[in-house]
């Protein structure tokens, strides 16, 4: 018998493609689809309300990894006399969500209420809500007032009884206490505060609370809670430090109010805008309107935000603009700013886990067609890069815009007027216009670096041997020096029996091969045939013998042939490198 040894390199395309698959949020309730707000991916649950027929019902759905369904209703007939469900909050932080619910009875604004948390079996009681449970007397019954916060197992929230006063209650598994009463708390400062607002925050050890009240006093301001106390942040007696002026009598809607893991609050003030830090019991002011930045005065503050890094974004109607170290400086220009791909960025960003996201659009008059992208800056100040072309591609209907609603480090929630779409972020490439190399070796990515472009792919043969870079890497060969001699060593004529098939007492042509141990997504085989034009045959697919002898990086395989050698004059080996898409 002759044998001839070859190489043979089949590989599959590097290339991912760019279009990202997204699972479709939607309900159909009552003949009617509904959109909603979705506040939680841990897990995955969504808050939807519907009004038919004169019935008002709100609900909430969630998935468990099982696919979405009702866990919740509440169910209001408001064609007659108010209902019998009661209203509801829900609060998600940690990856637990909880219901807050009055549990109101049929004479309307009277009930026990508890506040549930959610399991894969549905939702149980947490905590009770009833304001015997807090020490307020048989006669009271506790409602919540306003949204609640949760993190770490604790639920923050607002509420009144009956006769109307004010608590603020922090509620872990079993337990609810009280941590301020209107009309009885102490006001820092002097008096007993007289009411509390809507603006409630939980740091994320849930060892702190920030909330917004009034005093007897008139003062209005921001108040950071502890288990050693209450302490003043701001209020409106105190001027804005670096200013003349003071600060406004706080509303709500005018607190943007962030606290991080050191405790740190940090606060937008309305009027005068003002963007003011409270670091270890002192204030300061981090940026106020006019003040300039690379030269260029503020005349915004519109959006305020907390990187995971650390700093401190906003929006400048036309810039994003950064606070890190101590200095402000322009991130990414925004609002009409051309990205290289002909398109104009809106002037508004999401602040995502690895860098600040920007929607850029072109509109075609020709095809009167609007051709949106979503950008990505990375907050180690890389350059703007295209991650994902919005279309019907990516969503399976037509696109006409949207925004990010809520991102992880593994997921990201699109909003459109089409519902709710919910992909994983690695839809996000480094351009969907280029190649993506995922899937090949590191080591290879940087040896084919070294190579001249236009012999450096993978499929290529940068030292005209015959065998493809990828399949010169996998075997430990050099990309860029000429070598003939094949990939088989130790070629021997082996028994059936000695081989392990009992019995088999034919000849077998046996080899071993020499490869590397770790190569990423690529895929190799050897084949055997009698007929070199039938090589790539994978039903003539070499039989692996024995197991492998690692040494390092590499091990050794050994492989018979799937025929005995006698049953033919001649045979063929060869090698097939395929890289998985």
């Amino acid at each position: 018998m002759s044998l001839k040894t070859i190489v043979m390199s089949l590989l599959a395309t590097a290339s991912i493609a760019a279009n990202a698959q997204f699972e479709r949020f939607e309900l159909n309730y009552n003949g009617e689809v509904l959109s909603g707000s979705l506040f939680s991916l841990e897990p995955r649950v969504g808050e939807f309300s519907t009004f038919v027929d004169g019935t008002y019902t709100r609900m909430i759905w969630a998935d468990f990894g099982d696919g979405y369904e009702e866990v919740y209703s509440s169910v209001k007939d408001l064609t007659g006399l108010p209902g019998t469900a009661g209203d509801f909050h829900v609060a998600a932080g940690g990856g637990d969500v909880f219901l807050v619910d009055a549990m109101k009875t049929e004479l309307g604004n009277r009930g026990e209420g508890a506040i549930f948390k959610l399991t894969p079996t549905g939702f149980t009681q947490y905590a009770p809500l009833a304001t015997e449970a807090l020490g307020q007397g048989a006669e009271g019954k506790f409602y919540y007032s306003f949204p609640a916060a949760a993190d770490n197992g604790t639920v923050a929230m607002i509420g009144y009884d009956n006769r109307f006063p004010h608590f603020i209650v922090l509620a872990t598994e079993g337990d609810i206490r009280i941590i301020a009463q209107e009309s009885v708390t102490p006001y820092p400062g002097g008096g007993n505060f007289a009411q509390f607002g809507a603006a409630l925050l939980i740091s994320p050890d849930a060892s702190k609370i920030v909330f917004r009240g009034e005093s007897t006093t008139g003062a209005n301001g921001i108040f950071l809670w502890t288990e050693e106390g209450i302490e003043k942040i701001a209020d409106s007696t105190m001027t804005i430090p670096g200013t003349d002026q003071s600060f406004n009598r706080f509303i709500d809607s005018s607190i943007e109010a962030r606290i991080t893991d050191d405790g740190s609050v940090f606060l937008r003030n309305l009027e005068p805008r003002a963007v003011v830090a409270y670091q270890n019991g002192q204030l300061s002011t981090l940026l106020s309107l006019g003040d300039a930045v690379e030269g260029v005065p503020v005349e915004g503050i519109t959006e305020f935000d907390l990187a995971p890094d650390g700093s401190i974004f906003i929006a400048d109607f036309t810039r994003a603009l950064r606070y890190q170290a101590g200095q402000w400086s322009v991130f990414q220009p925004m609002g009409n700013f051309e990205t290289s791909d002909g398109k104009r960025l809106q002037g508004s960003y999401f602040v995502g886990p690895d860098g600040l996201y920007f929607t850029g659009s072109f509109f075609d008059l020709e095809l009167r067609k609007n051709f949106i992208s979503l950008y990505r800056r990375e907050y180690d100040e890389g350059p703007l890069t295209r991650v994902l072309d919005l279309n019907e591609a990516v969503f399976g209907v037509p696109y006409t815009g949207g925004s990010i609603n809520v991102m992880t480090d593994d997921e990201v929630v699109f909003r459109t007027s089409q519902g709710i779409f919910i992909g994983s972020t690695d839809v996000f490439n480094a351009d969907p216009s280029t190649p993506d190399p995922i899937g090949l070796p590191e080591n290879f990515l940087a040896a084919i670096a070294n190579l001249p472009p236009e012999l450096s792919g993978p499929l290529q043969d940068a030292d005209l041997d015959g065998i493809s870079n990828l399949a010169e890497y996998i075997l430990g060969r050099q990309l860029n020096v000429l070598e003939l001699e094949g990939f088989a060593s130790d070629i021997q004529i082996k028994t059936g029996e000695s081989l392990g098939i009992a019995g088999d007492t034919r000849a077998y042509l046996t080899f071993d091969v020499r490869i590397r141990t770790s190569i990423a997504d690529a895929e190799i085989s050897f084949q055997y045939n009698t007929d070199l034009s039938l090589l790539g045959d994978q039903v003539s697919a070499a039989v692996e013998v024995g197991s492998p002898l690692i040494n390092g990086d590499f091990e050794t395989r050994k492989f018979r042939s799937p025929i005995p050698v006698d049953e033919s004059v001649s045979g063929f080996l060869g090698m097939v490198v395929q890289l998985n898409e």
